[in-house]
């Protein structure tokens, strides 16, 4: 696994957002949403340069930030994710919000985690099913 960089300063604790290429505030939340970009970049291949992270889009004509979102070369979204922090459990609450954004985006694939589980579901198949994130495919 990855190990995002975290460094402290003026006594407090930042973590570095490959994505946005700075530094931003620790939290318990930010810190599973970084070790998941990492792992996307890692095992999926997904660069740094197709992710966006919290970017705003519209929803029924409400603002919503997806944790990220990876896109293809083309521009297509490819896959949505969804972060809690390691406290808040993935509950039906959690599945409600990513499939939210996924009637704007309309990705292929669907990750919600907590840092401890992670649940990956494929939108292309028919119905969309749960699958392990080893059978995720970004391209």
């Amino acid at each position: 696994m990855d190990i995002p960089k975290i460094r402290i300063v003026n006594g407090k604790k930042e973590i570095f957002d490959p994505v946005r290429k700075i530094f931003i505030a620790y939290t318990s939340e930010e810190f599973v949403r970084q070790c998941t970009i990492l792992m996307l970049n890692s095992k999926l291949n997904v660069p740094f340069s197709l992710m966006g992270v919290e970017k705003q889009i519209k929803v029924n004509n409400l603002s919503r930030r997806p944790d990220i979102v990876a896109f293809s070369p083309q521009g297509e979204v490819s896959i949505i994710v969804e972060c809690k922090a390691p406290s808040v459990n993935i509950d039906e609450k959690t599945l409600n919000q990513i499939i939210d954004y996924n009637l704007s985006l309309h990705a292929n694939y669907l990750i919600l985690t907590n840092g401890i589980s992670m649940y990956c579901i494929n939108c292309k198949s028919v119905p969309p099913d749960f699958v392990s994130i080893d059978q995720v495919q970004y391209l």
